[in-house]
């Protein structure tokens, strides 16, 4: 009867401790969040140090933070200082899984950063399929970054049918947000008379407005034009 006993106790402890390893895990953002203390402190002292350029002290609260599931901004922003190789040094590798999780969360500067990895093979094989994916997001969300970079696959046929139309369009939404590159863009498309009629006045023009804004391919393509007499 005792060893009968006994061994209901162990079963009974062993479905306890399962109970609370899985309770434990469907919770764990909630508990580690507790643990960490005051969390909008501790994200007001990591911006803080990030605008003062403290970036290895903002690296160490910013990883505590990026552990949080929905942490997406902080994820984003310590992506971007190892991206960035704030610290002294690249890490693509680290910045791309801190990305990925922010990009899962929605974040359209993540979603953005990993097209153009994926576009241009920065940390990772070239995939233009995972491009089109994340700049297609974040394009979605309205980021004129993205809407650039989604343009120029569509302008060079990467991972999509060549499409000078919907490149111009692209380019066209991005500039109406003040995007520098988008504005560029659409003097070269005027230049050649891509997805568009060519005119030299609107190209200038367009030139124009990006050199205004210190774009220093409009500044080059601008004095091109200048050159040649346009």
């Amino acid at each position: 009867m005792k060893g009968k006993i006994k061994h209901m106790t162990i079963a009974l402890g062993i479905c306890l401790l399962l109970a609370m390893i899985v309770l434990g895990l469907k919770n764990r953002n909630t508990i580690y969040t507790w643990f960490l203390g005051d969390v909008q402190t501790l994200y007001m002292q990591a911006d803080s140090l990030y605008r003062q350029k403290r970036y290895e002290d903002a690296v160490t609260l910013y990883s505590k933070l990026a552990k949080i599931d929905t942490a997406k901004r902080c994820q984003f922003i310590l992506g971007d200082i190892y991206y960035q190789g704030k610290t002294g040094v690249r890490n693509y590798k680290k910045a791309m899984k801190l990305f990925l999780e922010s990009a899962d969360n929605g974040n359209a500067d993540s979603q953005n950063n990993l097209g153009y990895m994926y576009a241009y093979g920065i940390g990772t094989d070239i995939d233009y399929s995972k491009a089109k994916k994340y700049l297609s997001l974040a394009a979605l969300q309205g980021h004129s970054q993205a809407q650039v970079g989604l343009g120029s696959l569509y302008r060079h046929g990467w991972g999509v049918t060549k499409s000078y139309s919907e490149a111009f369009q692209l380019y066209k939404k991005a500039a109406a947000h003040d995007n520098t590159d988008a504005m560029n863009n659409l003097g070269y498309m005027y230049t050649f008379g891509y997805g568009t009629s060519t005119s030299a006045g609107d190209a200038i023009y367009w030139f124009e407005k990006s050199a205004s804004r210190d774009n220093v391919f409009a500044l080059f393509n601008l004095a091109v034009f200048h050159i040649e007499g346009h």
